[in-house]
């Protein structure tokens, strides 16, 4: 190994605090997902921006209503949000319409793609439901958290939780319509729903016809009809809303889901 690749590896072993090391003794696997994500989720790296020795943290709490634009696709960001409470939409203008790629609920961020000086926002953000943000300024946010020994971790993290929504998503791609409304069902409702003691899931009611249709790439009058078919097969229920799967396990089953959220494996 050359000099410079070595002091980079030592550099990244060193980047690890000795109270992680420590958890789980001398036998704890260094890059295991769980027990890094205990020291850099997203609750860490807001409690070291909420740290501001005595004064008040820089921060601004925003609202915005369903459907108000928080960041536009091409525009400057001199901004890094948090997600206190609400759903956003994170999408991508197309030749047709606007695509969402994933969502962001709360304690996700916004705008790490485009949080370094000069940079354009490749994406847009925008309310599904009421949202309540959390607003840091840029540089704030690079000081707190880019020069620190943890910083090759938490951009880990964010760049991950990021990315792997989005992959899921295009695996629908070649599935047939019904089915893939119904795993994007699946996605949502594992992800924001609400689990029963009966094995189905509630899926919040800011999921719409429209919403769904512009995740997967539909029509919304086909989105409705595919959602009729489901509903006459027995594997959802449209009304009393909200919506609801029946038995996501079975569910699952039948559309060979092997995971939908972040390493969270439901088949061998």
């Amino acid at each position: 190994m050359h000099g410079t690749s070595r002091a980079l590896a030592a550099d990244l072993f060193v980047s690890i605090p000795d109270s992680i090391c420590k958890k789980r003794g001398h036998n704890m696997t260094l890059y295991d997902y769980n027990n890094l994500k205990e020291s850099f989720d997203t609750d860490k790296m807001l409690a070291t921006l909420m740290k501001s020795h005595g004064e008040s943290p820089p921060y601004t709490e925003l609202t915005y209503r369903r459907n108000e634009v928080i960041m536009e696709e091409g525009t400057p960001n001199r901004h890094f949000y948090v997600v206190k409470k609400g759903m956003v939409a994170m999408s991508k203008g197309t030749a047709r319409d606007d695509s969402i790629l994933t969502f962001c609920g709360p304690d996700d961020i916004l705008g790490f793609l485009s949080v370094l000086e000069n940079a354009v926002s490749p994406i847009s953000y925008t309310a599904i439901s009421e949202v309540t943000l959390f607003r840091f300024e840029r540089q704030y946010v690079i000081d707190k958290i880019t020069f620190g020994q943890e910083s090759f971790w938490y951009a880990y993290f964010f760049y991950l939780n990021f990315t792997h929504p989005i992959l899921v998503r295009e695996s629908l791609s070649n599935l047939p319509s019904d089915k893939k409304i119904l795993a994007g069902l699946v996605i949502v409702a594992e992800r924001f729903g609400r689990a029963e003691p009966d094995g189905s899931y509630l899926i919040p009611y800011y999921f719409t016809q429209k919403v769904i249709g512009k995740y997967l790439n539909l029509a919304r009058a086909y989105v409705a009809t595919n959602l009729r078919k489901l509903e006459q097969d027995g594997l959802i229920s449209l009304s009393p809303k909200p919506w609801k799967i029946h038995d996501m396990a079975a569910v699952k089953e039948i559309l060979d889901m092997k995971y939908t959220d972040l390493y969270s494996l439901t088949k061998k």
